[in-house]
């Protein structure tokens, strides 16, 4: 079974964000991706989802852009 996804554009990381977090159904995780470590602590959402809020606020913080 094949699914008809949405790219977004490559260089719009809040909208990569909400493509994972929305059409593959994955807690997304802001990380520094040159320094190789998470901008946050995964700890508390390794078991559970990511508030849609907290989600929007990350995006509002541009958090997703590294």
């Amino acid at each position: 079974m094949s699914r008809d996804f949405r790219y977004p554009p490559l260089g719009d990381y809040n909208a990569w964000a909400d493509f994972w977090r929305d059409q593959i159904g994955v807690n997304v995780i802001p990380a520094d991706t040159s320094d190789k470590k998470p901008i946050v602590s995964w700890l508390e959402w390794q078991d559970k989802p990511i508030p849609r809020k907290l989600h929007d606020e990350w995006k509002l913080d541009n958090i997703f852009s590294k």
